[in-house]
C-alpha cells in the first residue's frame, strides 16, 4: 500500500499527526522496525539507515506471529532506535508479552511510537 492508500485507510488527520511523530523520532542513522505493515507502510517516509517490516501475513522483510505467548522478534537487545507500530495491539489478545518484546529489542535511549 503507498502513502496515499494509508492515507485513506486511517484518515487524513490521524495519518499527518502519525507522521509529525515519525519525523520527530526518525534520524538519517536511525535503525527502525516497523511492526504490522502488511498492508501499510510508512517505510517511503523517510531516508534512514536500516527500515525492517515485520507482520504475521503478507511479504514482510520479517515474518512473525506476535500473537502468542513466547513471541521473539529476531532482533538483539537493544538494537532498534525506532519501533512503529500503528493499528495494531487492538487486534492482540495477548499485547502484554508483545510489548515486552518490543522493550527488548529497543535501545535504552529510544522511544517507541505506539500509536492505536
Amino acid at each position: 500500500m503507498d502513502m496515499i492508500m494509508h492515507e485513506e485507510a486511517i484518515g487524513k488527520s490521524r495519518f499527518n499527526a502519525t507522521m509529525q511523530i515519525l519525523h520527530r523520532l526518525i534520524k538519517t542513522d536511525s535503525n527502525v522496525v516497523e511492526i504490522g505493515s502488511n498492508d501499510a507502510s510508512f517505510r517511503g517516509s523517510s531516508d534512514v539507515a536500516e527500515w525492517t517490516t515485520v507482520d504475521k501475513y503478507g511479504a514482510p522483510d520479517v515474518q512473525v506471529d506476535i500473537n502468542v505467548p513466547e513471541v521473539r522478534l529476531p532482533f538483539v537487545d537493544g538494537t532498534c532506535d525506532v519501533i512503529i507500530c500503528t493499528e495494531v495491539l487492538e487486534h492482540l489478545t495477548l499485547g502484554t508479552p508483545f510489548t515486552r518484546e518490543m522493550e527488548r529489542v529497543v535501545k535504552p535511549a529510544s522511544r517507541q511510537a505506539e500509536a492505536d
